[in-house]
């Protein structure tokens, strides 16, 4: 599913707090509205007039990246490896002049291993994935000793430490993997508690891991939160749907999904697989809430649109499921107007 594609070890983009050039949170805001090609044009711009920053580097992958998880491909694996492979020459570089940013430095390093481990982890490569992300974390936290202030060293590590036994914890031939969860839960708050740059980051990926770890009330606090702050991110709002749904408040659930189905409806270029899904969990939540005529109009809107999509196969049986559940909602309709006759 869509609301699980970002689970991995780190996040979309990490912000360090301190005097940052305005393209750097242009471009985050952008890509977080999946604006992704304006963001990509701000970043390129930034590597071709600043070619010796690692910052331009690093969030251009990091765009790249969410761009290929977005729509569920890797037609950008190339530029990607290349910006990551920048970020981490010019990092090294930089540090074996011993420079005052050292802390800064090191967590952009390590920030850069995140990446590449959560790419490999996305396509299976399970082992380089782990082997990656230990050594992003041991950065991290290096970076972190070098100056307690960067708080949003603890959004990644605090991340890694979770996922990395909730989802690996089964792969018998990795070394022993402890249960770090709860001391992951915490790091991730800390950017949160601190106002940090990445808090709307630790907020995301806190509703996945608290609902995850069977935690859906303290998950809810956050998705209201994030729909206020980012009303047009299809990012947001499906973590925030997720949340809702996950707590039962199948209201709040259907408001979010609306939101989201809107946005969705005037995106020139969705991914198909969001527009079924999407689609698929307001109709059955319509059907829940025995709103049977908005469950057969949603049914029916969806299945005409998905006409016009080049549909993935692996959407194929939610298409089913949506012809089903009209049919369903249909003879409810039906028995419902017999009995008021």
């Amino acid at each position: 599913m869509y609301v699980k594609k970002y689970f991995y070890m780190f996040l979309l983009c990490q912000l360090l707090a301190g005097e940052q050039p305005s393209w750097i949170s242009r471009g985050i805001e952008l890509t977080i509205n999946n604006r992704f090609d304006e963001a990509l044009s701000v970043f390129s711009n930034a590597c071709r007039e600043t070619p010796g920053d690692y910052r331009a580097y690093f969030y251009l992958a990091a765009t790249l990246d969410s761009k290929m998880i977005h729509y569920e491909n890797d037609s950008d694996a190339d530029k990607y490896h290349e910006a990551i492979d920048t970020v981490i020459h010019l990092v090294e570089e930089k540090l074996e002049e011993n420079p005052a940013n050292k802390a800064e430095l090191i967590f952009y390093l390590g920030s850069a291993y995140g990446y590449r481990a959560y790419f490999l982890g996305r396509s299976g490569r399970w082992y380089s994935a782990f082997s990656n992300g230990k050594k992003a974390t041991a950065l991290l936290n290096k970076a972190v000793s070098l100056d307690s202030t960067i708080y949003d060293a603890y959004l990644g590590i605090g991340t890694y430490k979770y996922w990395l036994y909730s989802k690996l914890k089964y792969f018998t031939w990795l070394p022993f993997i402890p249960d770090e969860r709860e001391e992951g839960i915490r790091m991730i708050q800390k950017p949160i508690k601190m106002n940090a740059p990445s808090k709307y980051m630790a907020m995301h990926q806190l509703i996945y891991i608290l609902t995850d770890y069977n935690r859906s009330d303290d998950a809810v606090i956050y998705a209201d939160t994030l729909v206020n702050r980012y009303p047009e991110s299809q990012f947001m709002l499906w973590a925030a749907a997720h949340a809702f749904n996950k707590n039962k408040n199948y209201s709040r659930a259907i408001s979010v999904y609306e939101k989201l189905s809107l946005l969705l409806a005037k995106d020139d270029n969705p991914n198909p697989s969001h527009v079924i899904k999407c689609g698929f969990k307001l109709s059955e939540l319509y059907m829940r809430q025995k709103q049977y005529e908005a469950c057969f109009s949603e049914c029916t809107r969806v299945l005409q649109r998905s006409k016009s999509l080049n549909i993935h196969s692996k959407d194929k049986e939610l298409i089913e499921a949506l012809y089903q559940l009209r049919a369903a909602s249909k003879k409810e309709i039906i028995a419902v107007s017999d009995s008021l006759n």
